[in-house]
């Protein structure tokens, strides 16, 4: 989650939301303490429920870092309106599927 969804107000909201669908949620340091939700205890962790792990990251570019670092590179998906931000998600991120806004 970029940083900025956090001084908005977007990301309290978007936890609002998964919440109220049954969404257990734990977080990477920063969300975990920014949301005081539990903290994860690895990014690797497939919960095969309805659960998820969030963290916040300060650009696409360390967004990107993180997935390659943490991710399965099955699946990942950005949500974003900016498209210069989505098409640099999709060129750089090495993952067997990559989605924009799906």
């Amino acid at each position: 989650v970029h940083k900025d969804l956090v001084l908005t107000g977007g990301l309290n909201e978007l936890v609002v939301k998964l919440r109220n669908e049954g969404v257990t949620l734990y977080g990477g340091p920063r969300a975990s303490k920014e949301l005081n939700i539990p903290e994860t205890h690895s990014f690797h962790h497939e919960y095969n429920s309805m659960a998820c792990t969030i963290e916040i990251v300060d650009d696409v570019h360390a967004a990107i870092d993180h997935i390659h670092q943490h991710g399965s590179a099955h699946t990942d998906c950005i949500i974003a309106e900016d498209l210069k931000t989505a098409e640099t998600f999709l060129r750089r991120v090495d993952s067997a599927a990559v989605f924009h806004n799906a």
